[in-house]
């Protein structure tokens, strides 16, 4: 069964390192279930801490529209959870090593009722994000994740937290995901002082690494990002990468692609 701490050491390296963490975001089976592990890998290649894999999911309201659009190609592929949970299986075949959390909504897990989380911790998930299930629903679900061998990776949206007190319930892992602004993923880009208010924000409310995401778009937005937290995170621009090199790239190439294109971002926050 996979273990959690995979995040921890990952982190603790990195801050013993003075270095961010970087993580990345895509969306399993986008642009083919089969090419989905060898993108992961690439992912590593090109410098990538820890791994956000999306299962795609027909809903996704939260999400902008590169996201959305992922999510649709993704399931015209043939992609869904029990797929996503295939691809981590032949991800881990050739990599222990680095942490892997699960993304995305949290019916396709929870209707799965007696293994919807004992399956992606055996297949070799670290963690779930589930941004429609926030910390006052998500308490009643951590004990169960906890014997199953997951954290739930908590969100911290712009403005107020409902109770700033359950980020630090047991169960809530891994690291805090903080918004520092509002809106859908592949938005706007949020300026300094809104990123640094949101990283002290979340410092202030959890002990866990603060990781920060949406709107990175540029390896100098991911510099300047990484000034400010403990992870910088990753999505859309990889995403909307992946798309526009698909249809024109062999699996070999795109793969080669990929990894230069994390290169770029991991060399701009070790600047940082």
């Amino acid at each position: 069964m996979s273990s959690p701490s995979r995040l921890a050491r990952r982190f603790a390296l990195r801050a013993a390192e003075g270095r961010t963490a970087l993580i990345f975001y895509i969306v399993a089976g986008d642009p083919a279930v089969s090419l989905s592990p060898r993108l992961l890998h690439a992912l590593v290649e090109g410098g990538a801490d820890a791994i956000e894999l999306g299962y795609p999911f027909a809903d996704a309201i939260l999400d902008g529209p590169v996201i959305r659009r992922a999510n649709r190609r993704a399931l015209d592929a043939g992609s869904s959870l029990d797929a996503t949970l295939d691809i981590v299986r032949r991800f881990r075949e050739g990599d222990q090593d680095t942490p892997l959390v699960l993304m995305g909504y949290a019916n396709p897990v929870l209707s799965r009722e007696a293994d919807g989380f004992t399956a992606p911790a055996e297949a070799g998930a670290d963690g779930l994000i589930l941004p429609d299930l926030p910390p006052r629903e998500a308490v009643a679900y951590l004990p169960a994740m906890r014997a199953a061998g997951l954290v739930q990776i908590p969100l911290l949206p712009a403005g107020k937290v409902a109770d700033p007190a359950l980020l630090r319930t047991v169960g809530f892992g891994g690291f805090l995901y903080v918004i520092p602004q509002a809106g859908p993923t592949g938005g706007a880009t949020a300026g300094d002082d809104a990123v640094r208010q949101a990283v002290e924000r979340g410092r202030s409310l959890s002990d866990l690494p603060v990781g920060v995401g949406f709107g990175i778009k540029t390896p100098d937005i991911a510099r300047d990002f990484a000034r400010h937290a403990d992870a910088v995170i990753v999505g859309s621009a990889l995403v909307d990468f992946i798309d526009a090199r698909a249809a024109t790239s062999t699996a070999q190439q795109l793969a080669a692609e990929v990894r230069s294109f994390c290169e770029t971002f991991r060399r701009a926050i070790d600047d940082a």
